[in-house]
């Protein structure tokens, strides 16, 4: 008896093992030129829902999504990509922000505000403690999709003004916020406890997943004097916090911690830092900025044991060399939307990124040499996650990788002239820029597509002049940014789309299907508040 092949089996069964093939493998499935296999690759809605999926690198809301046709889920998602590309919002809204709600016009923002897939919040009632550090009490958000309750403020109150919070709503709607609580009466030095506490969104309530809601990091004495930069981040069970007090007064306490934020246990032993920022590469590595070094570090979390054993160091990043006189101060990654374990909790979004294709956006700070006051300049730049993970497979563990093998592969830096792109200009592979402009003056915004589907497709195709793919510099295209010894080579491309009406914002930010940019009152129109604008591209 003949052994059945796959081309014997009905074609209803046939799509239903290609729908589960890898996208290289369907390709191949094509190539393979059986005219039977490609009619039923072209013809399928579920095989070309599929591919259209990975060509965007994004997965379904299955709860937004149950009971809508998949060829209306197609259509939807074609359109969305095309808006994107074409830099055509479907709708726009504006709604105006509290008295005391603000963003950090001029520079990257650690948990002053935050945005999740259509969500954006902000940090509400600001004041001084005695030890000069800024506290909040309480989170503002508002939902961006243009939906029956866009227009107005949802606030989250807290009984103890925290530090920063930090929000991984994708999965399990985790807040996350880290306070510093003093122990003592003694007004000039302080024993103040250093802690993180887990919430549920959008209640508010604790979180009842974790057995252990508030961690204790630790506790620390403080004189009069800025308070530590707490920074977070969180892939699946794994929450990575990040102390680091400014100044000299307590390097012993600049310290790495990983929990188990479900269980409350530590994952590792604590690690001496000596930088601000992190953000998770892969479900159990970390990407640490190491000033002292002038590298980025990579390391691995070390696997459940008896015993708490250190992070591994697998690999360390060399940064660009600086000219003579200038160090690197601080380096700082951010990235949304947070590692996953699993599928995306229910939102608005009908589409949510997957992380094959995202971005980490990161900024360097380079302390320029002496001459009188010392001043400091800040440049920006992405690392590409796929790129990175494909350098760090074929280079063996414990090396230290140059700039020159894995910068120009895996990131792409900005010129200085650009206003520096703050927290939440990055949304999986897509980031938003400023046009180089004057902040007061109309400018254009640009969307800059880093998802190499999305090139390539843009490649094979014709557009107006205002999208344009930009591929990888030649030695007289590479940015030329003072302090560095060598122009910044990258060979890593993109889609650029430049928006041709002009925008008055001096900050814009990002999120799945949304761009939110800040608009400054106008007193002499009478206006007394700033508002956020949404433009709305799902």
């Amino acid at each position: 008896m003949a052994s059945l092949q796959l081309l014997d089996l009905p074609p209803e069964l046939i799509v239903s093992c290609l729908i589960h093939l890898p996208r290289a493998d369907l390709v191949s499935c094509f190539k393979a030129q059986n005219h039977f296999l490609c009619r039923i690759i072209l013809d399928s809605i579920l095989v070309q829902y599929r591919l259209e999926q990975d060509r965007a690198s994004v997965e379904e809301n299955p709860v937004r999504m149950a009971g809508v046709a998949i060829s209306d889920r197609l259509a939807d998602l074609r359109r969305r990509e095309e808006d994107w590309l074409a830099f055509n919002p479907r709708s726009r809204h504006t709604i105006k922000t509290s008295t005391s709600a603000s963003m950090d016009f001029y520079a990257p923002s650690i948990g002053s505000h935050d945005v999740g897939a259509d969500i954006y919040a902000t940090a509400e009632g600001s004041h001084l403690t005695p030890q000069s550090s800024t506290v909040y009490t309480a989170i503002q958000y508002m939902y961006t999709s243009p939906e029956v309750d866009s227009q107005r403020w949802h606030t989250l109150e807290f009984e103890k003004p925290f530090l920063v919070f930090f929000m991984a709503l994708d999965e399990d709607d985790l807040i996350v916020i880290a306070r510093l609580t003093p122990q003592g009466n003694n007004v000039s030095v302080l024993d103040m406890s250093v802690d993180v506490s887990l919430y549920k969104f959008p209640t508010g309530h604790l979180h009842p997943l974790a057995a252990q809601p508030i961690l204790h990091i630790h506790t620390v004495q403080m004189q009069t004097g800025a308070g530590p930069v707490v920074s977070v981040d969180r892939a699946g069970d794994s929450l990575a916090v990040s102390i680091l007090y400014q100044g000299d007064a307590h390097p012993d306490m600049d310290t790495l911690h990983v929990y188990d934020w479900k269980t409350g246990h530590p994952k590792m032993a604590p690690r001496k830092v000596n930088g601000a920022g992190l953000a998770f590469l892969t479900m159990d590595t970390l990407v640490v900025p190491n000033a002292v070094d002038a590298s980025l570090d990579i390391l691995r979390i070390p696997e459940s044991s008896p015993r708490l054993l250190p992070a591994r160091l697998v690999h360390s990043l060399g940064l660009p060399a600086l000219a003579p006189g200038h160090e690197f101060l601080s380096c700082q990654c951010f990235a949304r939307p947070n590692i996953r374990a699993g599928s995306p909790n229910a939102s608005r979004a009908k589409f949510v990124p997957t992380l094959d294709n995202s971005l980490l956006l990161c900024w360097c700070w380079i302390l320029l040499p002496e001459g009188g006051d010392r001043d400091t300049a800040t440049y920006p730049f992405v690392i590409d996650r796929a790129r990175l993970q494909h350098v760090l497979g074929s280079t063996p563990d414990g090396v230290r990788i140059p700039w020159a093998v894995w910068g120009p592969r895996c990131t792409r830096w900005f010129p200085a002239t650009l206003p520096l792109p703050g927290m939440g200009a990055v949304y999986g592979a897509r980031l938003v820029l400023l046009a180089p402009c004057t902040v007061w003056r109309p400018s254009p915004l640009r969307i800059l597509d880093f998802n190499p589907l999305h090139v390539g497709a843009a490649r094979r195709r014709t557009h107006p002049p205002h999208v344009r793919v930009v591929e990888a510099d030649d030695a007289d295209d590479a940015i030329d940014l003072p302090g560095f010894v060598e122009p910044l080579l990258s060979l890593l491309p993109y889609v650029e789309t430049t928006s041709q009406e002009r925008f008055v914002y001096p900050v814009v930010l990002i999120n799945n299907d949304n761009i939110i940019g800040y608009i400054r009152s106008d007193e002499e129109m009478g206006e007394e508040m700033d508002k956020l604008e949404v433009l709305h591209f799902g």
